[in-house]
């Protein structure tokens, strides 16, 4: 599956019914346990609430087509990814019968969510508010989601596109300048690079046949000596 393949586009929106209800996932940081030995991101779950028929403002007055997920969103998962997930033996509507396959898209990327201000009453139980009108800001449980295609229209703007097809030409000729081989036991018969079965990648058997040659070749120094 190539990158934009991963891309939730309008028409498989359509196709697969996505919408209200559906299961999504965030990968993000938790701010306030993100692990100080290795950078470790949390999965915070949740469900499509509203389609992004409906733009929404934000803080700087600029209104933005969003999805609206029934999950929380705080301080430091801005800029998250968002897949909307299809599980297995979901029988979607238009269709027949169940499909054994489990579906994974980008739904889009976490932006914001929206808040709550609630009065500071006077004490627990209370329904009487402080007298001096003092609020408290809690989040609303609804987050904000920009739709993969308006990621798309951003990554494939001109200025964009240009400066990931020169940083291309700089890998393409930095590997025909050549560099630094792997050290596998290659043969004549083999393509440079190539495994035992002529493929790219190095396999376990590969790991295995080259384990078994050092054993025998260290078996042989110790016979000589």
């Amino acid at each position: 599956m190539t990158t934009d393949e991963w891309f939730l586009t309008k028409e498989e929106m359509e196709k697969y019914d996505i919408g209200p209800g559906d299961d999504v996932f965030m990968v993000g940081r938790f701010i306030q346990h993100e692990g100080r030995q290795r950078n470790t991101p949390v999965v915070r779950f949740g469900n499509i609430s509203m389609m992004p028929w409906e733009p929404v403002t934000n803080m700087r007055g600029i209104k933005q087509e969003s999805f609206l997920v029934e999950m929380r969103s705080l301080s430091g998962f801005s800029g998250s990814p968002v897949f909307v997930h299809i599980p297995p033996l979901a029988l979607r509507p238009g269709k027949e019968s169940l499909e054994v396959t489990s579906y994974f898209w980008l739904l889009g990327v976490d932006w914001g969510n929206f808040s709550i201000d609630e009065e500071v009453r006077e004490g627990r139980g209370s329904k009487d508010p402080v007298k001096e009108g003092w609020v408290v800001r809690s989040s609303s449980g609804q987050a904000l989601m920009v739709p993969t295609w308006r990621l798309q229209e951003l990554l494939n703007r001109e200025e964009l596109a240009m400066a990931r097809e020169r940083k291309d030409g700089e890998i393409r000729r930095e590997q025909e300048r050549g560099g630094a081989v792997f050290d596998v036991h290659t043969e004549d018969a083999k393509k440079p690079g190539q495994s035992e079965t002529g493929s790219d990648t190095f396999t376990e058997d590969d790991f295995e046949d080259a384990l078994d040659r050092v054993s025998r070749r260290e078996s042989t120094t110790d016979q000589e000596s």
